[in-house]
């Protein structure tokens, strides 16, 4: 979900029908917002009226550009949550810029994350400094403009359980590195030919690539990136090679099959 004109992904109820017990689980959320006037929420769950109870949120990933812009994944709104779990997520939104807002969320479990940008908690309506979220969640990696910005390089390879012969590739691309090799071999891939697609530009020039010894050298420069329909407000935010998002195809009859998760 990404370049939408206001948030991402959007839930709330009343609190005659509680927003409950939904798994929200390896989707990628960028550049929300872009279409109306400026970047807004990649997630936003809960808002002023309604309960947010049992939800968890697990191994997704959100992106802003580094700098410029609001933004942020935001979970309980001004009517607080409860037994919120956010598990294995990277939340990175750059500097001067929210990775994330928690508000009044009881019981909240907060670990296997990494957040890049400031972190909100408020507690009673009182807003709480980065310093007290780090000390309430201790099991989280954090960066930020005080902190120090992150380095290396995260990849994620997430097979397509419904079709098989297709698979997401996230990459996190700290190192600006021109291309950044991604371990397929998960995905039965050790010596096959496969086809790489910019999600940014879906049915745009794809690249035919090769994969050598379950090592394949994603191309982090020279793509394309289609403008959506209707939008004016010129160039879009860039994303690569910092973040970009692909889709692996291959022909699975020449290749070992995958295992999808459980």
């Amino acid at each position: 979900m990404f370049q939408h004109y206001r948030q991402g992904l959007q839930g709330f109820g009343s609190f005659s029908n509680v927003f409950s017990n939904f798994h929200v689980e390896g989707n990628v959320f960028f550049n929300n917002g872009i279409g109306a006037d400026g970047l807004h929420r990649n997630i936003m769950f809960g808002n002023s009226n309604s309960d947010h109870v049992n939800n968890t949120f697990r191994a997704n990933y959100s992106y802003y550009p580094t700098a410029g812009g609001p933004g942020t994944n935001m979970f309980g709104g001004d009517g607080g949550c409860s037994n919120l779990t956010l598990e294995d997520n990277v939340f990175s939104h750059g500097t001067n810029r929210l990775a994330i807002e928690l508000n009044d969320c009881v019981n909240a479990q907060v670990s296997g994350n990494a957040f890049y940008g400031s972190t909100l908690p408020k507690v009673g309506g009182a807003v709480q400094s980065d310093a007290e979220f780090r000390s309430t969640f201790p099991a989280n990696e954090y960066f930020s403009d005080t902190l120090g910005a992150p380095s290396g390089i995260q990849v994620f390879v997430r097979p397509n359980r419904f079709e098989g012969g297709r698979a997401h590739i996230v990459i996190y691309n700290w190192d600006l590195s021109n291309a950044v090799d991604v371990d397929v071999s998960s995905l039965g891939l050790l010596d096959d030919d496969v086809t790489l697609r910019n999600i940014q530009d879906y049915y745009g020039a794809t690249q035919a690539l090769a994969v050598n010894a379950g090592t394949l050298s994603v191309p982090m420069q020279g793509w394309t990136t289609a403008i959506p329909i209707g939008y004016t407000l010129g160039s879009l935010p860039a994303t690569l090679p910092q973040f970009g998002v692909f889709v692996v195809e291959w022909d699975v009859t020449r290749s070992t099959p995958y295992r999808a998760r459980p």
